[in-house]
């Protein structure tokens, strides 16, 4: 069965604190220069933020720990999503401290793709913040498909899934900031290659987790003693062309599918595109079919019986639809598992009898179009621990007045040095001068009395 929420990316270990620390140390002896064309290079050393690469390279490796647990129990930490989103906020304060952003470090940072299972990596601290949006886009989406199916438990699941979407959506921008990735020709199997962030993927999940937004409020209003069928129409219809731009997307992706990254587990990647395209064409059939379902109700009520039968007709039409496509992809959704066989029994009813009553008459009938009704108001703000600043990194910096104070107090300790040197220097010549005029005097004297002796002997 393929789930339809975005799986999580799985960080490979390494050693960030020795990446971080070789980049700056290059950059401080000039054999580096900004690849991401800023010219806001750090201007302090590697010593004075070890502890802020140590903070950094904890946060990736809990990440790590914590995402390979909870695939033991498909069950996501508690802790993960702080996690994460410490983790964010500290990479947007290095990046703005200079730090490379697409490009730049000497070794990648490497993540397990969720679509594909290959591993890829990049040298910007840019591509580990689109990580953590996945990330946190892939918790509350799972968040969201753990609620009930009680009034409130619909209402947490819009919640939720709408989070998702907007997490997805900024991850959407970052991208659109990196043209080389962005393209739809991602697929190539070398450094660059991340099936996640190709275009057409993010776009799919957009759409996704917006209509499965779409779908909790219908469902919210559904559970209702007395529910109102005209909003329940405009719902469905609301969650309609969402799923039809999800499915656009899958489209556009099996368009380019020989671009492909080449894998062992290309083979699954593959399979779960394609579910994942007859899963979006299958809720665009079943939500038409709700909405002509819920529109024919309203035409009852007013004892329209050639608008409520053409709707009817519609209904089926859309239903039976989507049933082929579960019966071809064998899609385990539980709204087209038993949901959608009760509705279908029901409608046929109605309409086999409205048949059989040889009372009604459809010709001409103009149905008008089922105005659409979105309760998704746009993307959320990310939430305010992800926000630059709030990790309190960089503390321990000494800054541009602390780093003259130490030049100058360094330039008289090497002068006093070198005035004590050349001092030293000096009284050690004069000592060797004493000395040697001593031994002169001596050599002669010694001379002297050897020359006395021969001539006394002789």
């Amino acid at each position: 069965m393929v789930v339809l929420i975005p799986l999580l990316r799985v960080p490979v270990q390494v050693d960030l604190l020795d990446v971080l620390t070789n980049w700056l140390d290059a950059v401080n002896q000039g054999f580096l220069s900004s690849s991401d064309g800023r010219d806001n290079l750090p201007e302090f050393t590697s010593t004075e933020c070890q502890q802020d690469f140590q903070k950094l390279h904890l946060l990736r490796s809990k990440i790590g720990d914590l995402i390979d647990a909870s695939s033991q129990d498909d069950n996501p930490h508690e802790d993960l999503e702080r996690l994460l989103q410490e983790y964010y906020s500290c990479l947007k304060e290095f990046e703005e401290r200079g730090f490379p952003s697409s490009s730049g470090l000497p070794t990648k940072l490497e993540w397990k793709s969720a679509v594909s299972g290959v591993m890829s990596g990049h040298k910007g601290l840019l591509w580990e913040q689109c990580s953590v949006l996945w990330n946190l886009a892939s918790l509350e989406a799972s968040k969201g498909s753990r609620q009930d199916n009680s009034k409130k438990g619909w209402m947490q699941a819009n919640k939720c899934y709408q989070m998702a979407f907007s997490y997805m959506n900024h991850l959407n921008e970052l991208l659109e900031k990196t043209t080389p990735y962005a393209t739809a020709t991602a697929f190539d199997h070398n450094d660059n290659s991340d099936a996640d962030f190709q275009s057409f993927i993010v776009s799919f999940w957009e759409h996704t987790l917006s209509a499965k937004a779409q779908m909790a409020a219908y469902e919210k209003s559904a559970s209702m003693n007395r529910p109102r069928q005209m909003l329940l129409a405009k719902l469905a219809q609301g969650a309609v062309s969402l799923w039809e731009k999800a499915e656009n997307s899958m489209t556009l992706l099996q368009q380019h599918e020989r671009q492909l990254s080449i894998s062992d587990s290309s083979a699954q990647q593959h399979h779960s595109i394609k579910q994942w395209a007859l899963l979006a064409q299958a809720w665009s059939q079943y939500t038409r079919c709700l909405a002509e379902y819920h529109e024919s109700i309203v035409h009852q009520e007013k004892d329209q019986q050639g608008e409520l039968f053409a709707r009817l007709e519609l209904s089926l039409q859309h239903g039976n639809g989507c049933l082929d496509l579960v019966n071809t992809g064998e899609l385990l959704e539980d709204q087209f598992q038993y949901k959608l066989p009760q509705l279908l029994e029901e409608i046929r009813e109605t309409y086999n009898a409205l048949l059989a009553s040889g009372t009604v008459v459809n010709d001409g009938i103009d149905l008008r179009e089922i105005r659409p009704e979105l309760v998704s108001k746009g993307r959320s703000n990310l939430p305010s621990a992800m926000e630059s600043g709030t990790q309190r990194l960089f503390a321990n910096l000494i800054g541009p007045a602390g780093r003259k104070a130490i030049d100058e107090f360094n330039k008289a300790v090497d002068q006093s040095v070198s005035e004590m040197s050349d001092l030293a220097k000096k009284k050690v010549d004069r000592s060797t001068r004493r000395i040697s005029k001593d031994k002169f005097a001596s050599f002669f004297s010694s001379l002297r009395t050897r020359a006395i002796r021969r001539w006394n002997t002789s």
